[in-house]
């Protein structure tokens, strides 16, 4: 049987900029990981 490959999801990719250091990014990002269902 065919192994899955799993794509790892970058926060560019979702244009979330975690180096500004601002609040609403890391929610936008925590938001992502529970909607994409991967740990932070």
């Amino acid at each position: 049987m065919a192994k899955k490959q799993r794509k790892s999801v970058y926060s560019g990719e979702l244009e979330i900029n975690l180096k500004s250091g601002r609040e609403i990014e890391y929610f936008k990002w925590f938001l992502a990981s529970l909607l994409f269902g991967k740990p932070i």
